[in-house]
């Protein structure tokens, strides 16, 4: 908060033996380092959070501080500096040392004493403590996210794979077909299909979760079918339609068979928000779909037009991934109760969507807890809007110059860039890895004197937090923090 423009470096470092210097890292009481190497620390930047006539400013996209450390601060502001630890392959145990932060405009001296320099400028040094717990968390993601984007190069797509994402979108686009006006299929073209897969199954091996990687045919095959293959001559339930329509999903099908890509490893997206008021279109397409090629698994993403329970109960048979819109589903009784049949299902997938497009969303309550509703209700998968802005598909084309619009991340140059609220949704996604973990040691020693009670925290703090402490952004931390302490129960671990 100086009263001019300045600039500073900062660093994690311990001290060396020559007094003021510093080592990159942190160190153990017994000499072991925790690596400057997997010590990211990263700029945040302020950007506007809207496009009305004044809109709010706010610290979003996160950019490499780079090997200097240099940030940049306006006079009587401050920046803003995020760190994030990688502990994979790192000792337990307690590592200490200091986030430096230095001036650059303020002088330095010579004097007589050894070394001949000192510094006498408004420099700190903030103690920090980082705690490696001797146990591993899951490397799989405990609720796999489905983002709605589509990878545009490996470094994009490793992004996505740290983050969760395990759905990868692979466009309908990929396909191209023409109908004659009988319905039968005149033409089709998969070749684009041919090189998006080949490059996300190796950018998937290369990132080591080609086993757990599926693909999403979103967005809307349906529409798509009707509106740009069909060019709209189609109308609905004539013989034409249901002939046209049959042949485009046995197209799909034997496309992927093709490709040599079983059903269980690809859904396709049925329609994306379908409107209410054309439900019976819904109904008839997922039911001829389903009759045309059994094997598929599809997927419909209800929005927040709820459509009645008894409705939704009639396309069951024909949907076999549900993705809710909300809360609602989930927490009135009669879509509660619908859901809990889908759960009982073995071949049905459930999964919680947020879609808001407003960069002004609370950090805690919409993108923390977005994981925990997955958990807390027992959902196969998540699913959020969207990893990246993509209008008209083209990915990153907002980015910079608009205000995001759902996407966490940001497009730079071929080069993908964090956000904070990204990292607070792999925050959340990382809190319910502590909680599948303790309820593993509970299902593994249901005798354990501390079994009951983790029982009981992990059915009833989620719950209480989601709703009734969702704007509570101290909950979360308390709640991972019960949760390594039982855990270190089981453990035997002390402090």
């Amino acid at each position: 908060m100086s009263g001019s423009f300045e600039d500073y470096r900062v660093s994690v470092s311990y001290p060396g033996k020559v007094p003021e210097s510093e080592l990159p890292g942190l160190i153990s009481a017994t000499g072991k380092i925790f690596p400057a190497e997997k010590i990211n620390m990263l700029r945040g930047v302020q950007v506007k959070d809207g496009e009305g006539k004044k809109p709010g400013r706010r610290f979003d996209p996160l950019i490499p501080a780079g090997p200097a450390g240099i940030y940049s601060v306006p006079a009587n502001g401050s920046g803003l500096i995020w760190i994030n630890f990688d502990t994979s392959g790192v000792p337990p145990g307690r590592y200490s040392g200091v986030i430096r932060v230095v001036p650059l405009s303020e002088p330095m001296t010579k004097t007589k004493s050894s070394p001949p320099l000192s510094y006498p400028g408004q420099w700190r040094d903030f103690p920090l403590t980082i705690e490696v717990m001797d146990f591993q968390l899951a490397s799989e993601p405990v609720k796999p996210l489905n983002m709605f984007s589509r990878a545009e190069n490996e470094e994009m797509f490793r992004m996505m794979a740290q983050l969760g994402i395990r759905d990868f979108l692979f466009h309908p686009l990929n396909f191209q077909m023409s109908f004659n006006a009988d319905g039968s299929l005149r033409n089709f073209d998969m070749s684009k299909a041919e090189k998006t897969l080949a490059d996300l199954q190796h950018w998937a091996a290369n990132c080591g979760i080609s086993k757990t990687m599926r693909f999403s045919v979103t967005y809307s095959l349906y529409p798509r079918f009707m509106n740009l293959w069909g060019k709209k001559n189609f109308k609905v339930n004539t013989p034409e339609w249901k002939k046209g329509w049959s042949e485009c999903v046995k197209a799909i099908a034997g496309a992927f068979c093709k490709l040599k890509i079983p059903p269980e490893k690809y859904s396709i997206e049925l329609w994306d928000e379908p409107p209410p008021g054309r439900f019976e279109e819904l109904y008839e397409a997922a039911r001829v779909a389903k009759e045309a090629a059994p094997e598929l698994r599809w997927m419909v993403t209800f929005d927040s037009r709820m459509l009645s329970g008894e409705k939704l109960r009639r396309l069951s048979p024909f949907i076999d991934i549900w993705v809710f819109w909300g809360k609602g589903y989930f927490t009135i009784p009669d879509y509660a109760a619908f859901v809990e049949t889908l759960r009982q299902d073995p071949n049905k997938e459930i999964g919680y969507y947020t879609c808001y497009t407003s960069m002004r969303q609370h950090l805690n309550e919409y993108y923390r807890l977005h994981a925990l509703w997955a958990w807390a209700y027992k959902l196969n998968n998540a699913a959020f809007y969207q990893f990246i802005d993509a209008p008209q598909n083209n990915t990153g084309l907002s980015n910079w110059r608009s205000s995001c619009l759902g996407g966490i991340a940001y497009f730079a140059g071929g080069h993908t860039i964090p956000s904070i609220r990204m990292e607070c949704l792999r925050l959340g996604h990382t809190d319910i890895k502590y909680f599948q973990l303790l309820d593993s040691l509970v299902k593994q020693n249901p005798r354990h004197p501390a079994a009951a009670e983790s029982a009981a925290f992990l059915v009833r703090e989620p719950l209480e937090t989601l709703l009734k402490h969702p704007f509570d952004s101290q909950r979360p931390e308390q709640l991972r923090k019960q949760c390594m302490e039982f855990i270190m129960k089981f453990k035997e671990i002390k402090k």
